[in-house]
C-alpha cells in the first residue's frame, strides 16, 4: 500500500493508466509516472494543454488528450524527448484506446482517429454520423467499435479504416462500447442495453430499464438497472435470470476485462465478486498487450511509411 503525498494537490478526478511497472495519472495539469510497486513519483511534466479524460498506456508509449483535441505522446524509454504531437479537429472527449500498433482517440466533431502507437502519425480517421463522447473499443484483433450521441455504433477494420457495418440502436450512447465473447453490448441513454453481433453488427436484443454494464460472467452478463438492482442477463436472449438489491452500493466498476464484479464505496472499500462456478478467472482481453506483440508492431513498417498518405488521405466518412 503507498499513497504518494505529490498527488494530493491539484489531484484530478481522471482514470490512471498501468503496464507491469508503470503507472501514469494526470494530477492538475500535469502527467505524472510513477513506479508501480513503491509509488514514487520519477517523472513529471506539464501537458501542453488542460486534459480532457485519462492516459492510455503500453509498456512503451503514454498517450493524453486534451480539451482542444491536442493528442501527446510519451515514450517511455526515452522521457527528455520532446513528446509527439496531433492537434484533432474538435474537442477531446474521452480517454484514447491504446493496442500493440494503434492508438485510438474520439473528439465531439464526430471523429475517430486511428494512429500509430509505435511512431506516431494518423492512420486515418472516421467522420462519423453524431458526436462520439466515448472510447472505442477493440473486437479481436483487427476490428474496432464506437458509438455517437446520434444512437449508431460503427464496426470498422483497425488497420486499414474500413466500414465493416453500421447500426442504429435507436438510442443515444454516451458510454464506451463493450466488446465480450463475440457481443458488443451498448447502454442507451435515458437507459436500457443492447446487444449487437460483433462481426456483422446485426441487433440480437434489447432489454429496457439498464443503465450501468458491470461485467460478464461465463454464463451471465451483470448490469445494474434504473431502480438500484443488480440484474443478471442471459448473454444469448437477454432474458433477465435474477434480481439483487444494490442500494447500499456507491460504487460499481465497469469491467470489460474479466468476469469479476468490483464493488466499492466512498470509503475507500473495495470488494471483488465472482460466479461460484469457475475456480479461475476468466479473462476476455489482455489489459496491456504483450511484449511479443509490442516487439512485432515495433519491426513492422507503419502504414503511414508505407504508403506515405496523409491524414486526410485516409478518411473513412459516414454519408
Amino acid at each position: 500500500m503507498w499513497s504518494p503525498s505529490e498527488l494530493k494537490k491539484g489531484f484530478t478526478d481522471l482514470r490512471p493508466a498501468a503496464n507491469e511497472e508503470t503507472l501514469a495519472v494526470i494530477g492538475g495539469s500535469s502527467l505524472l509516472l510513477l513506479k508501480r510497486e513503491s509509488g514514487q513519483v520519477f517523472w513529471k511534466q506539464r501537458l501542453t494543454s488542460v486534459p480532457a479524460a485519462g492516459p492510455a498506456s503500453s509498456r512503451k508509449m503514454v498517450f493524453t488528450i486534451a480539451s482542444n483535441g491536442l493528442v501527446e505522446a510519451f515514450r517511455l524509454e526515452d522521457l527528455d524527448k520532446a513528446p509527439w504531437g496531433f492537434q484533432s479537429m474538435g474537442r477531446g472527449t474521452a480517454r484514447p484506446r491504446i493496442s500493440a500498433s494503434t492508438v485510438s482517440w474520439s473528439t465531439d466533431y464526430g471523429h475517430l482517429y486511428v494512429g500509430d502507437a509505435m511512431r506516431g502519425g494518423v492512420k486515418y480517421r472516421l467522420e462519423a454520423n453524431g458526436n462520439i463522447h466515448t472510447t472505442p473499443a477493440f473486437v479481436g484483433r483487427r476490428g474496432i467499435v464506437t458509438t455517437t450521441e446520434a444512437g449508431l455504433v460503427y464496426g470498422l477494420d483497425r488497420l486499414t479504416g474500413n466500414i465493416r457495418w453500421r447500426t442504429a440502436t435507436g438510442f443515444e450512447s454516451r458510454t464506451s462500447p463493450i466488446a465480450v465473447k463475440g457481443g458488443i453490448y451498448v447502454v442507451g441513454y435515458p437507459n436500457g442495453i443492447s446487444r449487437l453481433d460483433a462481426k456483422t453488427g446485426e441487433k440480437q436484443w434489447r432489454v429496457g430499464g439498464i443503465t450501468k454494464f458491470v461485467a460478464a460472467g461465463s454464463q451471465r452478463v451483470f448490469c445494474l438497472d434504473n431502480q438500484q438492482r443488480f440484474v443478471a442477463l442471459d448473454p444469448e436472449t437477454g432474458k433477465i435470470i435474477g434480481v439483487v438489491p444494490a442500494s447500499g452500493i456507491e460504487v460499481a466498476m465497469t469491467n470489460a476485462h474479466a468476469d469479476r464484479i468490483v464493488l466499492g464505496t466512498k470509503k475507500g472499500l473495495v470488494q471483488f465478486i465472482r460466479e461460484a462456478q469457475p475456480p479461475l478467472p476468466v479473462v476476455y482481453v489482455p489489459l496491456v498487450p504483450t511484449k511479443k506483440e509490442e516487439d512485432s508492431a515495433e519491426l513492422r513498417p507503419s502504414d503511414q511509411d508505407r504508403d506515405n498518405a496523409s491524414a486526410d488521405e485516409n478518411t473513412a466518412t459516414d454519408d
